[in-house]
């Protein structure tokens, strides 16, 4: 059987599961893991603003999310840009094509056409990576940072 994937926007219900994925995203992109309270005290907050969210499901089962605002917070000038916050499929559903029909799904039905979009993927997630270039993303900076505590503070 054919597997069916769909997209739809977060229902109430599936807040906590959506903040579990973040905290898996965070796992696999070696991020520090927030707690589920408030990984989901964060995603209210965002819901709440500015922030969409939609689910994937594939044959009903939820097999991901995204997570996404209108514009760019660092290009603002960019009124048709959108900002990707989060993109995660289920560690399941990984290496069979369904990230990449995903988004082809997000950009067909939620998204406008034409729309400029930008996201960031940590330096220390290699696959992360990979995943965008292969969908046509180009790297367009490297954002940096230092740690009060870093060993690597001027002296």
């Amino acid at each position: 059987m054919k597997e069916r994937l769909s997209i739809q926007p977060i229902a109430p219900e599936e807040l906590e599961l959506v903040a579990e994925m973040n905290r898996q995203l965070q796992s696999d992109e070696g991020s520090r893991v927030m707690a589920l309270d408030d990984a989901i005290r964060r995603l209210s907050k965002w819901l709440a603003n500015e922030y969409s969210c939609h689910v994937y499901r594939v044959n009903g089962q939820i097999a991901g999310y995204v997570l996404y605002r209108s514009t760019d917070p660092d290009t603002e000038d960019h009124s048709d840009a959108v900002y990707i916050r989060h993109f995660y499929i289920v560690p399941e559903f990984r290496g069979h094509g369904l990230g990449k029909a995903a988004f082809a799904l997000l950009t067909e039905e939620v998204l406008p056409s034409e729309t400029c979009i930008t996201l960031e993927a940590l330096v220390a997630n290699p696959s992360g990576r990979a995943f965008w270039k292969a969908l046509g993303f180009q790297e367009y900076s490297i954002r940096y940072e230092r740690k009060p505590d870093s060993k690597n503070a001027p002296q």
